[in-house]
């Protein structure tokens, strides 16, 4: 898999893009944004997969996968809660994967 976090897309591929939308932003993966007062927080990844594979209690149902996923996650305050040969990590920017304080909202 790849490392993570991920870096955001290379000038050269975005720059025909911004060119025509000027106000358009490239940013890492994850990103949070501050929106008024909510805190939101992106991560494309696979995770419920993954977490379906390496789980020891299988889920039945597809929503229980969801919110096994989701709290998970949350409990763990990171976003990669995976042993590192499925997802591995770049330790000098572990910080950016570390959800403490919790947002307002996570988007997977």
């Amino acid at each position: 898999g790849m490392i993570l976090p991920r870096n955001s897309l290379p000038t050269v591929i975005t720059e025909p893009f911004k060119n025509k939308v000027p106000s358009s932003t490239f940013t890492s993966d994850p990103c949070r944004i501050k929106f008024y007062s909510q805190e939101l927080l992106f991560h494309r990844d696979d995770i419920c997969s993954k977490l379906r594979q390496y789980s020891r209690r299988p889920s039945n149902t597809e929503k229980s996968v969801y919110e096994h996923a989701a709290k998970t996650i949350l409990c763990q305050g990171h976003l990669c809660p995976l042993p590192l040969h499925v997802a591995p990590i770049d330790w000098n920017y572990d910080h950016a994967l570390r959800m403490y304080p919790l947002p307002n909202v996570l988007i997977l």
